[in-house]
This record gives structure tokens, sequence and C-alpha cells, in this order.
């Protein structure tokens, strides 16, 4: 560690220790008149891709609850979460700290400016690093967010969530969506407040007309069903993946029968693992090839590459992969999903609609073994499973099934006359 960042820490740490109040005093949630005046919101947006997603709803509500606000951003350009919040058109600002890497002398500085925008509240979810943040916030009228009831928590954070005075509990053993983990803090904060979570709520993106809705709005199915996978998970999640092979064979399978067309779909360091896939698909293909990689170039982690993604999934009839931010995209777009859980958290990220979205899983005994972003402490987990039935037992029959019954009605099997 270099000695600036050591510094930097011992300082923060020293900061925590000596804001915390005593004793702590909670504030009821604000009724329309006191809403009326708050006119700067900052939203701690260090958020996984997926979370920018499953966000959306909250903010939503918060931007009807309170109508004389300008919405600012405060996140991490390492995390694509920005570039959906970006496309969201919520914010006036987004402003960017790449607090772990911070010296002493960069943290004050952010925490100065920060304090001169003069914000009447924040919003802090509990990915939201607000330890490095305490000479702001306390600067802040109204701070909202998550206190984390989570075991072992000490060991990985010290977290002032004292400071918070809009308080919305989590605890690991609770069986709750993250939609509703974010909703909790605006209901905290307003009094009489809903947060709305049917489809247009996460919207993020609107495509143009694509060649699949005018398809499907014409009279005759389309004989070729596009299908949009995502085979790869990053290195650091690569215990999320069903595996290469098994996608692979599904797709082979596709290919065959319906005579599909696949687009690959990942990031630029799944690149590779994409191309090796595409090519097994297409071997032995007299024809064009069926199976193509779309990923952003190296170093692409921009606005434009994500809305290049979104472009492909709006014009694919069914979305196929791993539980992933790709997946959690595709259901904002309205793209119908299979999606295939293994160790993650599956109340968490489940498909809030499951007739037009699937979610393909095993309930076993151990599962699961990733909740609230914390690994169990004891027993086996994703760290030393040793076996992976969570994934592992999940065939590609089972997945093949399901993309067939979304296949009826838009899509025609190739050869029948008959829906499959």
């Amino acid at each position: 560690m270099r000695l600036s960042r050591l510094v930097n820490l011992v300082v923060a740490f020293g900061e925590i220790l000596l804001s915390r109040p005593s004793p702590h005093k909670l504030n009821a949630p604000m009724n329309e008149e006191k809403r009326l005046h708050i006119r700067r919101i900052l939203v701690f947006g260090y958020l996984g891709l997926g979370d920018g997603v499953m966000i959306l709803p909250a903010l939503r509500a918060m931007k009807e609850l309170f109508p004389n606000a300008s919405f600012d951003f405060l996140g991490s350009k390492r995390t694509a979460a920005y570039h959906v919040l970006k496309l969201s058109d919520l914010f006036s600002e987004m402003h960017f700290f790449e607090f772990k890497d911070a010296t002493l002398s960069e943290r004050r500085s952010m925490n100065h400016f920060l304090a001169k925008q003069g914000y009447d509240c924040a919003f802090c979810s509990y990915t939201a690093p607000i330890e490095h943040f305490v000479p702001f916030l306390k600067t802040v009228p109204h701070r909202a967010g998550h206190t984390l009831a989570v075991k072992n928590a000490s060991k990985t954070r010290f977290r002032p969530d004292w400071l918070l005075n809009y308080q919305a509990a989590l605890t690991p053993d609770e069986q709750v969506h993250e939609t509703e983990r974010y909703a909790r803090i605006v209901l905290a904060m307003a009094e009489g407040a809903s947060v709305t979570t049917d489809e247009a709520a996460f919207r993020f993106f609107a495509p143009p007309m694509t060649t699949k809705a005018r398809s499907i709005s014409g009279s005759a199915p389309r004989m070729t069903p596009r299908i949009a996978i995502h085979a790869a998970v990053s290195p650091l999640l690569a215990w999320k993946n069903w595996g290469a092979q098994r996608f692979v064979a599904l797709s082979k399978r596709l290919v065959n029968e319906y005579g599909a067309e696949i687009t690959l779909l990942g990031d630029a360091s799944e690149r590779e693992l994409l191309e090796e896939i595409a090519r097994e698909i297409n071997a032995n293909s007299s024809d064009a090839p069926k199976a193509v990689v779309s990923t952003p170039r190296a170093g692409d982690h921009s606005t434009e590459s994500l809305a290049a993604t979104c472009r492909v999934l709006a014009e694919s009839d069914i979305f196929v992969g791993n539980e992933s931010g790709v997946g959690h995209i595709a259901m904002a777009l309205g793209v119908p999903t299979v999606r295939i859980f293994g160790m993650t958290d599956y109340a968490s990220f489940r498909s809030l609609n499951a007739d037009k979205h699937t979610d393909i899983r095993k309930d076993l005994s151990c599962s699961p073994c990733f909740v609230l972003g914390h690994i169990k402490p004891n027993g086996m987990n994703m760290t030393n499973c040793g076996h992976r039935n969570c994934l592992n037992t999940i065939t590609v029959d089972e997945v093949y099934a399901e993309i067939a019954r979304k296949c009826n009605p838009v899509l025609v099997h190739p050869n029948t006359t008959q829906t499959p």
C-alpha cells in the first residue's frame, strides 16, 4: 500500500470516530411542504451494472416526490452503472471520485468541492463508500441511506451509518428484492411515498424502431429467431458462469432446430472466450456464420458502447445468459429473458415478471452462498464449493425447453407449419 493511501485511510478513520453523535436522532419522513424546499440532491452511484438498472424505480419516484430538485451523480468510472444512469437522463451533473486510489489531498479536495455545491440531500445506498465523505456529508441537512446490519461487516468496512438521519436497515437473511431495498430509502425520506416497479420504471434507453418490432407487428411471423447470449462473465465473477461448453451445445441446437442467429454479448475482457465459442458454434457450417460476437473494443467503457449493446438487445427476440448485469439490461428493454442462476442470491435479483422472464435455478440447501455482497463465512461457499451443483445440475435440455416455449407464438419452427 502506498504511504499516501495509508495516511489517507488513517485520517478518514479519525474523521469517522469524531463524527459519531450522542445521542443519535433520526428524522421523520418529509411531508410534501418540506420536500418542495429541497433543491439539490446528490445520489451516490457506486453501483454494479445490474444495480444501476434496479435503482431506477427509486430514483424516478424521487423525481416525483421532489419536483423542485435537480439530481447529481457521484460515482466511479470503473463500473458501468454510471453509463446506465447517464442514458437515463435523470441527472444534471455527474461527478467522479476514485476513492480507492485517492491521496489525503485528493480526498480533502473532493469533500471540499462537494460541500461547496450546497446539496440539501444525499441518497446513499449500501454500496456507497460514505466513510470517505464524512466532511462533506456533515454539511448536508438530509442524509438518507442503508444501514448495514450484516454479520462480520466490521471486518471489511468501518461505515459511519450514524451519519444517516433517514435510515433503511438491511439484513442478509431477509428475502428482499434489490429494487425493494432502494425503495426503502425513499420510504424513509418521504411521507406517503410509493415506488412503482412496472417495466417502464426500469427503462433507461429508447432504441429506434427495430426490424424485430416491425416484423412482430406485421402479419407473418419471422422464421429466423435472433437470440442474444451472454455466455461469459468477468474473471472476478467466474463462479456465476454456467459453462462455455453448455452454451456451445445450446447454441448449436438452436441453430440446427431453428436456424437461429446468435449474437454473443460481453465486454472486451470476455471477447477471446466468446470468439472461441462462436468458432465452435460455426464449425462445419457451409452457410454464413450463425454466431457472431459483439463486444466493445479493448479499453472502451463508454456510454456509446453500452448504447450499442442496448441496440443489439432491442433487435433480439430472446436474451439467454448467466445471471448478470446484461440480463437486467435486457429486462429493462422489454426483451424476454432466460437467465441461469447459480450461487447468487435469487431473492435479490429474480425477475419481477415471471410471465415474460424465466429464471432457471436449483433450490439447494446450500444456496445462495453470496448474499448482499458478502460470502458466507462458514462451510462451503463460492470460494471453496467443490461441486457447483447449483449450476452443474441445470441441463441444456432445461434451458432449451424454456427458449422453445418463448419462441411461441412470434417465431415459427423452420421445419413445421406450427409454432413450437
